[in-house]
């Protein structure tokens, strides 16, 4: 499918769900739970147009990667949020518009560690606008993980939760180096699924190496505090 046929495509989904609102006229808690879940049903389907376009880009990554389609994807996760306003209503929905958020997140993580490192081999003149794009998408990813770990937590208290959450909330707490939110969540992915010998090594290991994270940033932070 081509871009504008795409685009036509989208058009046509996006008065789909336009048609189950009322055109705007409608508020979406007047709307029947079959109409809901027909407009999230529809909401799923531009997501996965959005998310086929991004994985296409990465296949050309050197032409550059999609950052819109990306985007749109996670605003496509977040209407089913604004459909579903009562978690217990659709857990599911913030799980996915969580690990949509963090897909964002990730994407601005890499970006600024790439450009961080691109900064120190740089020459001067460049040196410095290289940095300040890296400071700008790690605060975008760290907005990102934040609210990424929100969605997250609403999923969790709904006492309905698809395992893998746990995961994909763990590396988002992380990449934020919040560590002791990123150990309970690797407890909560534990806890919440049938691990094999090779996946109980796996979790042993990122439990380690997020402790000694953990106690890095402590000394360092102490150490901050006795120069300053």
């Amino acid at each position: 499918m081509g871009f504008y046929s795409w685009r036509a495509c989208q058009c046509l989904l996006s008065c789909a769900v336009l048609t189950l609102c009322g055109c705007g006229s409608t508020n979406k808690t007047n709307l029947s739970s079959v109409e809901k879940a027909q407009m999230v049903k529809t909401l799923r389907e531009e997501a996965d147009i959005c998310m086929q376009r991004f994985i296409a880009s990465q296949a050309n990554a050197d032409e550059g990667i999609d950052i819109e389609a990306l985007l749109c994807f996670v605003e496509k996760r977040k209407l089913t949020v604004e459909v579903f306003p009562n978690a217990i209503d659709c857990p599911s929905c913030y799980a996915h518009y969580g690990e949509a958020l963090r897909m964002v997140g990730v994407y601005y993580w890499t970006l600024s560690l790439k450009q961080g490192e691109q900064a120190k081999k740089a020459a001067t003149e460049r040196k410095a606008s290289l940095a300040a794009f890296s400071k700008e998408n790690r605060e975008k990813a760290n907005r990102n993980f934040k609210m990424a770990l929100q969605q997250f937590n609403i999923h969790f208290s709904t006492g309905q939760v698809i395992p893998d959450a746990y995961w994909k909330a763990f590396e988002a707490a992380y990449l934020l180096e919040q560590y002791n939110y990123a150990l309970q969540y690797l407890k909560g992915y534990e806890l919440n699924n049938t691990l094999s010998a090779t996946e109980s090594e796996k979790l042993r290991k990122w439990r380690e190496r997020t402790k000694k994270r953990q106690n890095k940033k402590l000394r360092d932070e102490v150490r901050k505090d006795l120069d300053d």
